[in-house]
């Protein structure tokens, strides 16, 4: 099965110990999981490929998730929930317009 979720970078954009979460989170999951901006694919799983492009990334941007394989669904669902605790715990200090989407 195959998912794409899209999100923003938040205000403050991800820390190193941020990426580095989000690439051991990643890694639980069977499925590819990989993060595009601006035509440039990295694998989620990958920690430099990961910190390469979240450190770089601006808040505001707009990145891609794209999920392939059979627990695809499922990741989604909780990599959607990982970045919006993400989001809630910067609340005070972000102002987040564009929620976290997943579509097929």
């Amino acid at each position: 099965m195959e998912k794409k979720l899209m999100f923003c970078i938040p205000k403050g954009g991800f820390t190193v110990r941020e990426s580095l979460e989000f690439v051991n989170f990643n890694s639980s999951f069977e499925c590819e999981v990989s993060v595009v901006k601006n035509n440039r694919t990295i694998n989620a799983k990958s920690i430099l490929g990961t910190l390469s492009l979240l450190s770089t990334s601006k808040s505001g941007e707009e990145l891609m998730i794209h999920l392939n394989g059979e627990d695809a669904e499922y990741a989604s669902q909780q990599i959607a929930r990982f970045i919006d605790k993400k989001i809630t715990k910067a609340n005070s200090k972000l102002d987040f317009s564009k929620p976290v989407e997943s579509w097929l």
